[in-house]
């Protein structure tokens, strides 16, 4: 039986996972605070991450995310980033279309 994991978000659960889960989808979900989100530490071989259209103001809190390649943060509204530094796998980050209010 394969372990999941669920992915939450100031207690309400967003999504469950596979413990070994490459791609995780948390877009339009009214994301604020990716430190709110519970239960990525608990997937090591994630790489490719979405999200996109969440009211994200602040990019922290990734850096245990080692395998991370892709990151998708278009459409919030994001100003400032920090730690991506960090994520040495990192090859494509999009945040085309964010919003700056």
């Amino acid at each position: 039986m394969d372990e999941t994991i669920p992915i939450t978000y100031k207690g309400k659960v967003l999504a469950k996972a596979k413990v070994d889960a490459t791609e995780l989808f948390l877009a339009n979900m009214g994301i604020e605070d990716i430190c709110d989100i519970e239960g990525l530490n608990q997937l090591p071989d994630l790489k490719i991450l979405y999200l996109h259209n969440n009211k994200i103001t602040r990019i922290f809190g990734l850096d245990h995310l080692t395998g991370l390649e892709e990151l998708h943060l278009g459409s919030n509204k994001i100003t400032k980033i920090e730690g991506l530094d960090r994520l040495n796998f990192l090859k494509r980050l999009y945040m085309a279309s964010f919003t700056n209010e």
